[in-house]
């Protein structure tokens, strides 16, 4: 071997075989992990880097330039490449995929002068040898790629060390770094040592001391294999911790004695909401976590005392989100430092779980109100506080009186949305202590303390003033009343049974006695109420045990005398409470919806009836059969046509029929009451309006509303012999219907002198016990025929 050739040999050919060697021996380590792969092709980019070196010295001076052009300095830009892509592997920064292709990659742009510019390298001999010589850009651009590699890589291992201090179960991964951190340094120092030595003792352009620089590399070098051959592997156990720490689904932490983040793993970062690449460690779990002083004090208490410590907390983490978590924590030493290892399990969705069956439990899903359970288990904790003298208990039991008609009127969203606004106003208006519920339907109950009655009673005034006021609903707005009624415990009972059945009661006494107000109970209204309980028992079952049965009274032309309608008028015949006026079991049947399948049977059994009496020539032509209709069979829907149904199948005259409506009746629902009737008269159907006078005035609906007559309330009648001021009322009303063009028919006439005057007035028809009294059916029949051919009654004298 000549002279000239002995340097690069040594300083450069020697140097690629052993780096090659390490590249090899690397990667045949462990050829399915990636960072051998790394490293091996970082060892095999920096030997390639020397044999380029030694090329350019060993060949002919006219292919020496293109071993520098195409193969040293191209290695030189992948070797920045893989050690940055190394140094990122091995310090575990969690950088995002993206953001680490860049970093890693930018030292290739290296490669763009090289390619398009042909002279940015070149070479001159001198007597002393080959020297490199570049253009200022390709010169510009290694210098800034060689300090971006050389600050990334320290960076990079700075953190690295940092992050790899204080865990003792990753020392062997700190020994690493700092194995490779110190290969650094000193490279970095006989780089510098050789450059110095070579500038001070070169001769003639002959650097004689390359081979410091060179084998500072192979330090270097040798540094890496050093801690990849070594420290390769955790220790099993370790090896099995840290894949433990890093894999678990739930939130792992280690923390100082002031609740000082030390290390933590992904999936506590995201509890944290703390992205990947932003740093954790020192942030205290206060900060992380918005967690109370209660327990903090019990961290610090657990801390000194080693004792293991396991909470449930309502957390807001840093990007506001509200969490339920457990920690399950336990201390532990590492290096000679006492530290918390905490689990932080989301139990968010456990929670919300809970909490939804809690609710579906004891809430009312509506309205938000509690429910009937915990109305229960409530008024049985209230009422032992009562029993033990410890307070008073009021129980208001609500039940709203025009709720079915919403309901069905609007629609079933509609009386939703209504049971919504009356929640919001029971909750509005509870006074400290007191809670509302819902239990069921429209009923809703308040457990009020109560020191005095005037407590329950003064609540429950305003209460009725506040639900009175009108809701909007469907664009249009509609007020409802209730009807309260109120006990106090312990005077009205000492269980919960017994006050619930009392406060029903009043309830029901306050719908009876005319709705929108509230009733104390008392001792005689539960003898009230136990009558009550009885008809509505009796009630429930009358209609198909055929306990009703249909009476007729006549109603005569106050002119001739004839018979010209009659009355039907259902009675109630049970064995056990004997004959029921209508008047005590028809409100009860209104209440409890069996109004509708009773009114069914009576219109029925009267289209019956008169199909009968035509037949056998009882009834002779014009004279009709009056029913009463209630407000509920008006509101149902289909009512006219079933009407015409029954009339067809029994085939009566639709002019046979005369119906009779309440005007209280009218003013529910005029709009849909006004279609119902225009629908009936349609038919043939005649309409009237029942009980004119007995409270509510209506005579201004009358031209909104196609009836034909109306009939005077027998509480006018009564008094219209003796007294001037009931005369003048009737004389005003039969006068105004006159004028609007309707007949009057008078009921309740009892006397000849009630008789007399009303004729005089110009009532169309009248009717009363001094006229006919009620008659079943074979009685009336007999009745009508006595009047003679054709139902010719005689004249009345």
């Amino acid at each position: 071997m000549s002279t000239s050739l002995l340097l690069p040999v040594l300083n450069q050919l020697l140097p690629f075989l052993l780096i090659f060697y390490m590249a090899v021996e690397i990667f045949a380590r462990n050829p399915g992990n990636r960072l051998h792969w790394v490293t091996s092709a970082l060892f095999f980019f920096l030997g390639i880097v020397f044999l380029g070196d030694f090329l350019f010295a060993a060949l002919p001076y006219e292919t020496a330039r293109e071993a520098l052009r195409f193969m040293k300095f191209p290695a030189v830009f992948l070797t920045m490449t893989a050690a940055l892509y190394f140094f990122v592997m091995i310090s575990k920064l969690g950088i995002r995929k993206l953001w680490m292709h860049v970093i890693c990659l930018f030292p290739v742009i290296g490669l763009i002068p090289l390619v398009i510019d042909p002279a940015a390298v070149a070479m001159e001999q001198r007597a002393a040898g080959r020297v490199e010589l570049f253009s200022g850009t390709f010169l510009a651009v290694e210098v800034v790629l060689v300090c971006y590699c050389l600050v990334g890589s320290y960076v990079l291992l700075a953190r690295a060390g940092r992050r790899t201090a204080l865990k003792s179960w990753m020392q062997k991964e700190s020994q690493r770094i700092r194995i490779i951190l110190a290969g650094c340094l000193l490279v970095g120092l006989l780089l510098g040592a050789g450059l110095l030595v070579g500038a001070m003792f070169e001769r003639g352009g002959e650097r004689i001391f390359d081979f410091v620089s060179s084998y500072g590399v192979l330090v270097w070098v040798f540094a890496i294999r050093q801690s990849m051959m070594k420290y390769d592997l955790l220790s099993f156990a370790g090896k099995r911790y840290e894949l433990v720490f890093e894999l678990s689904p739930n939130g792992t932490v280690v923390l100082d004695e002031k609740g000082g983040v030390v290390e933590a793993n992904s999936a506590f970062r995201k509890l944290a909401g703390v992205k990947d690449d932003e740093p954790i460690e020192g942030m205290c779990l206060s900060r992380l976590f918005g967690v109370n002083q209660a327990f903090l004090a019990a961290y610090r208490q657990s801390f000194q005392t080693q004792t293991p410590l396991e909470m449930e907390l309502e957390i807001v983490n840093t990007a506001g989100r509200v969490m339920d978590v457990e920690l399950i924590g336990e201390f532990m030493e590492m290096e000679e430092e006492q530290l918390a290892f905490f689990i932080v399990i989301d139990m968010t969705e456990r929670k919300s779980a809970e909490r939804m069956l809690a609710r579906l439990a004891y809430e009312d899903t509506l309205t938000g109100l509690g429910n009937s359970r915990k109305f229960y288990a409530a008024i049985e904790e209230e009422l032992s506080r009562a029993l033990a003298g410890m307070s008073r208990l009021a129980l208001l039991l609500i039940d709203l009186d025009q709720f079915k008609w919403i309901n069905d009127t609007l629609g079933h969203s509609a009386g939703d949305r209504l049971l919504q606004q009356i929640a919001d106003r029971l909750r509005t208006s509870l006074p400290a202590g007191a809670s509302a519920y819902r239990l069921g339907g429209d009923e809703f109950a308040i457990l009020l303390p109560a020191r005095e009655d005037a407590d329950a009673t003064g609540y429950a005034a305003g209460l009725l003033r506040m639900l009175v006021e009108p809701m909007q609903l469907r664009g249009s707005y509609y007020s409802v009343s209730a009807s309260v009624g109120i006990v106090v415990a312990p005077e009205d009972g000492r269980e919960v049974e017994m006050l619930i059945r009392q406060a029903d009661t009043a309830m029901y006494a306050a719908k009876q006695g005319g709705r929108n107000r509230y009733h104390r109970c008392t001792p005689e209204l539960n003898a009230k109420a136990q009558e009550q309980m009885k008809l509505i028992h009796g009630l429930s079952a009358a209609l198909e045990l055929k306990q009703f049965e249909l009476h007729y009274q006549p109603q005569v032309d106050a002119r001739t005398g004839e018979t010209a309608s009659l009355e039907a008028l259902l009675s109630w015949c049970s064995p056990e409470l004997g004959r029921v006026a209508p008047a005590k079991f028809l409100p009860l049947a209104e209440e409890s919806g069996a109004i509708i399948p009773i009114g069914s049977w009576v219109l029925e059994e009267v289209l019956k009836q008169i199909r009968v009496w035509l037949d056998r020539g009882c009834a002779r032509p014009g004279m009709t059969v009056t029913v009463n209709i209630s407000a509920q069979q008006l509101r149902e829907a289909g009512f006219a046509d079933r009407i015409e149904a029954l009339l067809a199948r029994y085939e009566v005259p639709a002019g046979a029929l005369r119906l009779e409506i309440t005007e209280s009746t009218m003013i529910t629902d005029m709009e849909r009451t006004r279609q119902v009737c225009q629908a009936l008269i349609g038919l043939g159907v005649t309409l009237g309006i029942d009980d004119v006078g007995s409270g509510y005035s209506s005579l201004g609906m009358l031209n909104r509303f196609p009836y034909r007559y109306i009939k005077l309330h027998h509480s006018l009648v009564r008094g219209i012999a003796q007294s001037r001021e009931d005369y003048v009322i009737v004389r005003m009303l039969v006068e105004m219907a006159r004028q609007l063009g309707k007949e009057v028919i008078a009921e309740g006439v009892e006397s000849e002198a009630q008789l007399e005057l009303l004729r005089d007035l110009g009532c169309r028809e009248l009717q009363g016990y001094h006229i006919g009294v009620p008659m079943n059916a074979v009685e009336i029949a007999y009745h009508l025929k006595m009047e003679g051919a054709r139902m010719a009654p005689p004249a009345i004298s």
